[in-house]
């Protein structure tokens, strides 16, 4: 709180004072800070922010805020995959899968949206696609780590092959110095 007092125009703080209490499931608290950031700076900056409006069940809100982003930021993967992830959380499925095909024709060989493209099927209930989708992406490199407790994972948390994917992050595939 103190680099808040300290810079309170700062978007980049109240994004960074709203991430703990999202992973702590604090929601409204989180979301007062989302919205100042919001107002602050650019909207919708970083891939928690959705969550935490999908987690207090702003759709609405949520998706006005990515239209807007969308106006300024034109085919941002990131504002693509907030809408995969309000779409799943309505149970709009067809309209979900559909961003998922957009991603992954972004994504190409590189996998770089592995990671969003296993968020949106974790959202929408895929637990098995999810779980390919993070094994694909820490396997080739396109997921270095991820936030392993936000709420995104709970339907696929208890998964024991969850649990080997969130220690594959912290596991390097060869020891520095190694050539081959």
């Amino acid at each position: 709180m103190k680099a808040r007092d300290l810079d309170p125009l700062s978007s980049i703080i109240a994004r960074s004072l709203a991430l703990p209490y999202y992973l702590k499931r604090d929601y409204v608290r989180a979301l007062e800070f989302v919205r100042q950031a919001d107002e602050i700076g650019p909207a919708l900056s970083t891939t928690f922010e959705i969550g935490v409006y999908i987690q207090n069940r702003k759709f609405d809100e949520a998706l006005a805020e990515l239209e807007k982003a969308k106006r300024e930021r034109k085919g941002d993967p990131i504002l693509i995959y907030g809408t995969g992830m309000v779409y799943a959380a309505q149970g709009k499925r067809a309209e979900a899968l559909q961003v998922i095909k957009e991603l992954e024709e972004m994504s190409g060989a590189s996998l770089s949206e592995a990671h969003w493209i296993a968020k949106v099927y974790a959202a929408l209930n895929e637990k098995e696609q999810a779980l390919t989708w993070l094994d694909r992406g820490l396997t080739t490199g396109a997921i270095g780590s991820f936030y392993k407790d936000e709420p995104v994972w709970d339907p696929i948390r208890s998964y024991p092959r969850f649990e080997a994917l969130v220690g594959k992050m912290f596991v390097p595939t060869k020891t520095p110095g190694d050539a081959r």
